[in-house]
């Protein structure tokens, strides 16, 4: 979805977002790491099930394709 009150073009925005979406995939991954070494090996395994749904939001936003 363009945001046409900043000019952005519908890729400029989905750029955007996949940017936003792998900035957080970074903060899910220190927070894995970091049950990993407490041995918190639930809040591990929500991590990565995290990691993994934003990283294919953040493929499919670069993509284009924005259908659910």
């Amino acid at each position: 979805m363009p945001n046409h009150l900043h000019g952005e073009t519908e890729q400029e925005y989905n750029r955007t977002e996949a940017l936003a979406t792998i900035d957080h995939v970074r903060e899910l991954a220190e927070v894995g790491i970091w049950a990993l070494v407490a041995k918190d090996y639930s809040t591990v395994a929500e991590a990565l099930a995290d990691i993994h749904e934003k990283s294919l939001m953040a493929k499919a936003l670069l993509r284009g394709d924005t259908t659910d």
